[in-house]
């Protein structure tokens, strides 16, 4: 029986983002597990103050689903009009290069205001430094989610229609 087109993209869309978000949390669980069993290692390095509690788990694990559904998203609508894998790794290059420098803001300073809040991945890197500095806005933290799930859904919805123009 032929695969019909709703089946496809949604088996690609979460293809794509379970290895995403298996990937993100692999690396999240490495992360903090390392700082847990070198926490000696680490005082001894000077750095003190270290301390992640189930908010800050909670708020890691959530970014990261919801940066795995952007990405993903983003993934598909660019890659869609690929022909081949050579032509859908050239594609993602440019990509890859500027979801990491508007990733990498905050270490040239840029602070989280509500502003950056609604900018997709700029949000998130900024989360991530508030949340590891011991500094949560909890309004920053709630529009970040829900300007990322939004940007996610909206990119669904335009995956759906370019298949959907497909014939």
């Amino acid at each position: 029986l032929p695969i019909k087109k709703t089946e496809l993209r949604t088996s690609k869309f979460l293809t794509v983002f379970l290895l995403s978000a298996m990937s993100g949390i692999l690396a999240y669980i490495s992360l903090f597990g390392t700082a847990f069993f070198a926490g000696d290692t680490l005082k001894m390095m000077g750095v003190t103050g270290l301390s992640i509690g189930a908010h800050e788990l909670v708020i890691y694990l959530v970014s990261i689903i919801l940066i795995s559904l952007l990405f993903s998203g983003l993934l598909l609508s660019v890659t869609i009009f690929s022909k081949n894998l050579k032509e859908a790794q050239n594609s993602l290059y440019p990509l890859e290069l500027f979801v990491t420098f508007i990733s990498m803001l905050p270490m040239f300073g840029i602070k989280a205001s509500l502003n950056y809040s609604l900018v997709p991945f700029v949000n998130i890197s900024l989360l991530f430094n508030n949340v590891l500095s011991s500094n949560i806005n909890w309004l920053f933290v709630g529009l970040t989610f829900i300007s990322s799930f939004v940007y996610s859904i909206l990119l669904v919805l335009l995956i759906s229609k370019i298949y959907n123009q497909e014939d």
